[in-house]
């Protein structure tokens, strides 16, 4: 995965976009030398989010011998889901 400056992603914009969607390149942008984006091919970023939800949907749905969660309702599920994220998010 190729590291680039948010000026040069300005001024080249066309090619990065190409180099992405015709030959699957990744790149890191950084703004004042840090980085703060990734460029991917929106294709992978689809498999990645189906491949996502199909775990956790399997997982979800495991059979209570298995997974004691299995008969958690919608609510139950996003409150869960919402308290892991925000847990996740004080640990940075």
């Amino acid at each position: 995965m190729e590291t680039i400056s948010a000026m040069k992603v300005r001024q080249n914009l066309g090619e990065i976009l190409a180099k992405v969607e015709l030959r699957g390149e990744e790149f890191v942008i950084e703004k004042g030398g840090r980085p703060t984006a990734v460029l991917v091919p929106y294709k992978k970023i689809q498999r990645i989010r189906e491949r996502a939800a199909q775990g956790i949907t399997k997982l979800l749905t495991q059979g209570s011998e298995q997974n004691p969660n299995a008969d958690l309702s919608d609510e139950e599920v996003e409150a869960f889901v919402n308290q892991a994220i925000h847990e996740s998010r004080q640990k940075r």
